[in-house]
C-alpha cells in the first residue's frame, strides 16, 4: 500500500465519519439522513478530485457509501493502467460512470500492470493493444479481475472494526466491534441483552461508563444527565421500609415454641417492618419546566427508558425512587378535572412560590405499577 499518503488525509478518509446522535438529543431522522448524505457526497467529490491522497480502502469505502446497494462489486468497477510504470499511489483515479458506478484505477493489484499476477508478457500484450487504440483485451482482463478485487476490498473491513459496525448489511450488534463493546459492558451474550429494557445499540453508546468498576453514583448521574439532557442528582442511602416475613420477625420464647431473632443490639427488630438504608437510591431530576416534567411521569416512555438504563447499570443491586422537581414559576394551579392527584396537583399559594418544588416522589412500587 502507499506509504506516502498524508496521515491527515488517510485518517479522515479511512474512518469516513458518521454523525452521532446521542440518546438525549432531539433531532429529526430526516435531518440526520440528510447530514450523512451531504458528508458522503462531499467526500466523494474530494476523492474524485484528489484520488492520490486517499488509501485504497478509504477510496473504495467512500464510493461504496454513495451507492444504493452498498456492495463493492455493484458500486465500483476496478481498472488497471497499461504498462509497467511504478505507481505513485494506491489509487490513481476515480471517475464517475453513466450508470451510477465509479471507475477506480489502481495499479497495485489486478491481472496485468505493475502489480499484476499474470506473467509480464500479458501486460506487454495489453500495452500493445492500447497503442493500437483497442481496449478490448484490457477490458476483458478487468472483467476477470473484478471479483477478486471486490473481495480484496471487502476483506479490508476485517481489520477495521469500526467499518464492520457501520456496515448496513450487518446487524450492528453482531459486528466484531459491537461484540467487543458488549463484552466491556457485561452484556456480551444474547440472553443477557434480552433482559434489557432498552435497545442494545443504545447500551453501546455508554459502553465506556458501563465498563468502569466499581459502579458509582457519579457515573450513573452523568449517564442520566446525557440520556435525559437535564440536571440529575443521585441521593444514596435514601432508605426504604421492608416488610419482614413471619419467619424472619423477632419473637420471644413462649410455651410450645422457641424464640427467634431476640438478641438486643444483634438481630432483634420491633414490628413487622425494618428500615433498609442500603438498597435504595433516590434519583432527583430537575428542576424541570412543566412540559419536561409531564414527559417524565411514570407512565411516559421517556422515564421508563431512563429506568431501563438504571436497571442495566445497577443490575438489581439496588432499587431506585425518582423525585421530579418543577421550577417554581412553572408549577400550575390546581384545576378540577385536569390535575392528577399525587402526580400533577399542587395547592395554590396566593403570594406565589419562591422555591422549586421537590415533593413529587415515585417509589419503586409506583414505578413498577405504571410500567405494567
Amino acid at each position: 500500500m502507499n506509504d506516502g499518503t498524508p496521515d491527515i488525509a488517510r485518517a479522515s478518509a479511512d474512518t469516513v465519519p458518521t454523525p452521532t446522535v446521542t440518546p438525549g438529543a432531539k433531532r429529526r431522522d430526516d435531518q440526520t439522513s440528510a447530514g450523512v448524505r451531504t458528508l458522503a457526497d462531499s467526500l466523494l467529490a474530494q476523492v474524485v478530485e484528489e484520488p492520490t491522497r486517499f488509501s485504497f480502502d478509504a477510496a473504495v469505502e467512500i464510493v461504496r457509501r454513495t451507492h444504493a446497494s452498498r456492495d463493492v462489486s455493484d458500486a465500483v468497477q476496478f481498472k488497471t493502467p497499461p504498462g509497467l510504470a511504478t505507481p505513485a499511489s494506491d489509487v490513481l483515479s476515480v471517475k464517475a460512470r453513466g450508470d451510477g458506478r465509479h471507475d477506480v484505477t489502481t495499479a497495485f493489484s489486478g491481472l496485468t500492470g505493475h502489480g499484476g499476477t499474470m506473467p509480464r508478457p500479458y501486460t506487454a500484450l495489453v500495452d500493445e493493444e492500447h497503442r493500437k487504440r483497442s481496449p478490448a483485451l484490457s477490458a476483458f482482463m478487468e472483467v476477470l479481475a473484478q471479483r477478486g478485487m471486490a473481495q480484496f476490498a471487502e476483506a479490508g473491513a476485517k481489520y477495521h472494526p469500526h467499518r464492520q459496525h457501520e456496515d448496513p448489511r450487518l446487524r450492528p450488534e453482531k459486528a466484531a466491534f459491537a461484540r467487543a463493546l458488549f463484552a466491556l459492558t457485561g452484556y456480551e451474550s444474547d440472553h443477557d441483552r434480552q433482559r434489557l429494557a432498552i435497545s442494545p445499540l443504545q447500551l453501546l453508546y455508554f459502553s465506556g461508563t458501563f465498563a468502569s468498576w466499581p459502579r458509582s453514583s457519579e457515573r450513573l448521574a452523568s449517564l442520566l444527565r446525557e440520556w435525559l439532557a437535564t440536571n440529575v442528582q443521585i441521593e444514596q442511602f435514601s432508605g426504604v421500609w421492608r416488610t419482614l416475613d413471619p419467619d424472619q420477625q423477632s419473637a420471644l420464647p413462649a410455651p410450645g415454641r422457641d424464640g427467634q431473632f431476640s438478641q438486643l443490639g444483634v438481630d432483634a427488630a420491633i414490628g413487622q417492618q425494618t428500615w433498609d438504608v442500603n438498597t435504595r437510591i433516590n434519583i432527583v431530576i430537575g428542576p424541570l419546566s412543566y412540559t419536561d416534567f409531564e414527559s417524565l411521569l411514570p407512565d411516559r416512555k421517556r422515564l421508563q427508558e431512563a429506568l431501563g438504563v438504571v436497571t442495566a447499570y445497577l443490575d438489581d443491586q439496588a432499587e431506585a425512587a425518582v423525585t421530579l422537581s418543577v421550577k417554581s414559576d412553572e408549577v400550575p394551579d390546581a384545576r378540577i378535572g385536569e390535575a392528577r392527584l399525587g402526580w400533577t396537583s399542587w395547592l395554590g399559594i396566593s403570594s406565589g412560590r419562591e422555591n422549586d418544588v421537590f415533593d413529587v416522589v415515585f417509589d419503586s412500587t409506583a414505578l413498577a405499577a405504571a410500567q405494567a
